[in-house]
């Protein structure tokens, strides 16, 4: 079953070993209100701990299950603040962008951080896309035919393939926004950028999300916001460009999204639940 959530969206600011932060309107929690796995196996029954995680040992499973240690590996303690911080937010896509970025900023794959940080929610989702719902025919951001092109997918998210799942995270490394294609085929995992990673294309592609330390594509970053949009919506304005995320005037079926818009496209988000 589908639902459709409507939020108002924050500048989420996490950082991985902090997990401290004000995203989507909400304070998260202090690292010390965070339990580690070490000190979760310490707490007694007598003396409960001060949070109770949701589901942050089902996201270390999903982790482990794509072959990272986490019993040994040195970034597992890391790994769990992320985990639990997808919990911890009232509104489901704040608390999965916090732990992606969390993740991501560690070296974990952006898809894989997606699906982990949505099995960290008390109540899960598979799928996230974005659309303009501002205009008659709205346009939703869809890789279509699996990328690497973004183009316009009209009247609404589309619902027989992933080809519309896109999940926003911030890269705490880098002080910027991200928009990871989480659906299916060989572009999954990859960013929305300039087009063949050309810096002189400003209509969208696919491109490397690069990592906490670097080695973003072309047209990757972006700051977001929801100044002058509807209640529940948001913006995303290309570093690169200076320009917005949105489609093209009177757009069609398949046309491309661009990155350097001059005002403010308003997109809302859709989760498959």
């Amino acid at each position: 079953m589908r639902r459709n959530y409507k939020v108002t969206v924050r500048r989420i600011c996490a950082a991985a070993a902090l997990v401290m932060v004000t995203a989507w309107g909400i304070p998260a929690l202090a690292p010390a209100a965070l339990a580690s796995p070490a000190v979760a196996s310490a707490a007694t029954h007598s003396t409960p701990p001060r949070i109770h995680p949701h589901n942050a040992d089902d996201c270390m499973g999903v982790l482990a299950s794509y072959g990272y240690k986490t019993k040994t590996d040195p970034r597992m303690h890391l790994w769990y603040l992320a985990c639990q911080a997808a919990g911890h937010f009232p509104n489901p896509v704040a608390g999965v962008s916090t732990c992606m970025g969390g993740l991501v900023v560690t070296g974990i794959l952006p898809v894989q951080a997606f699906f982990a940080c949505t099995f960290g929610l008390a109540q899960r989702f598979s799928e996230e896309q974005w659309c303009d719902y501002n205009q008659s025919s709205g346009a939703c951001l869809n890789a279509w035919g699996g990328g690497p092109y973004v183009n316009v997918y009209k009247n609404g998210p589309e619902i027989s393939d992933t080809h519309g799942a896109f999940a926003v995270f911030d890269n705490t490394g880098t002080g910027y926004s991200e928009i990871a294609y989480t659906g299916s085929g060989s572009w999954a995992g990859r960013c929305i950028g300039d087009a063949s990673n050309d810096s002189s294309l400003a209509d969208v592609s696919l491109d490397s999300c690069g990592s906490g330390s670097g080695g973003q594509g072309w047209g990757v970053n972006f700051t977001w916001g929801t100044s002058g949009c509807p209640a529940g919506e948001a913006w995303f304005k290309n570093v690169h460009w200076n320009g917005y995320l949105g489609p093209p005037a009177n757009f069609v079926n398949g046309s491309h999204f661009y990155l350097n818009k001059p005002s403010k496209t308003c997109l809302n988000y859709f989760l498959e639940a």
